[in-house]
């Protein structure tokens, strides 16, 4: 009998340790996964990249297909298609990505996209557009490590590039950065409205004419010279589109970049 008993104690200390000991093993788990979701957040903040940025890039592929079913533009594809033999084939000869065309045709979607892939691949990038760039130019007391930090990012991009003043402090700043990056090849990727090599036919010599000299020798150029994605004809086609019908299809009309 006492042996019965003496076995029921321990088999029930036994049963009670276990369970204190995966109920720590959890509430550890719990911690670790919070330590990891705030690690993500806090080096996309330091990308600056967003958490919207993250949703977007994972339903790009969606809206990639929605637009090119649409048949109201033959270029779309051939956009996506032209990326991506720049980023398996000829990026090491053309470090920089120049994407420019009309407002709202997904030259910035495409930009977040590559660089939310490098960030998940866990290398250095960092996203600003022009409009930001221009005020952070400006905190003098922090401005020799900002721009350390856009001149060693293993992927820097510039949206918006050619928005606001192209010949001032802030501009000379920023082709100090493009200056560098190009000396050293590093990738990088530039939106903008317009065409910047153009200006390599100015006379007078200033920030702009030589980065544009620089971009013509090493910049690998995609127009997108389509309609804007938010035009209302675009709009109109995507409200009485099949969603449900195109999202089928989506996971067979893939163009990964």
């Amino acid at each position: 009998m006492d042996k019965e008993f003496s076995f029921l104690v321990e088999k029930i200390r036994s049963d009670f340790s276990e369970k204190a000991y995966l109920a720590k093993k959890k509430e550890l788990e719990e911690i670790e996964r919070k330590q990891r979701i705030q690690k993500f957040l806090d080096d996309l903040k330091a990308s600056g990249l967003t958490y919207q940025d993250v949703v977007q890039s994972k339903r790009f592929k969606f809206y990639e297909f929605l637009y090119f079913s649409n048949g109201k533009t033959k270029n779309s594809k051939e956009k996506i298609e032209s990326i991506r033999k720049w980023w398996k084939q000829e990026k090491d000869d053309y470090p920089f990505l120049v994407l420019f065309g009309e407002m709202g045709t997904g030259k910035t979607m495409i930009a977040k996209k590559i660089a939310y892939i490098q960030f998940s691949q866990r290398r250095s990038v960092f996203y600003i557009d022009k409009k930001k760039l221009d005020i952070k130019l400006y905190e003098f007391e922090s401005l020799n490590e900002f721009l350390a930090k856009m001149m060693e990012v293993e992927l820097l991009v510039i949206d918006d590039l050619m928005t606001g003043h192209k010949t001032d402090y802030r501009f000379s700043q920023i082709y100090t950065v493009l200056d560098y990056r190009y000396t050293q090849r590093k990738f990088t990727i530039l939106t903008m409205n317009e065409d910047i090599r153009k200006y390599r036919q100015e006379k007078e010599i200033n920030d702009l004419v030589l980065l544009s000299d620089r971009l013509n020798e090493i910049g690998y150029f995609v127009w997108f010279d389509y309609p804007s994605l938010r035009s209302r004809e675009w709009v109109e086609f995507a409200k009485k589109g099949d969603i449900r019908t195109l999202q089928k299809n989506v996971e067979s009309n893939i163009y990964k970049i």
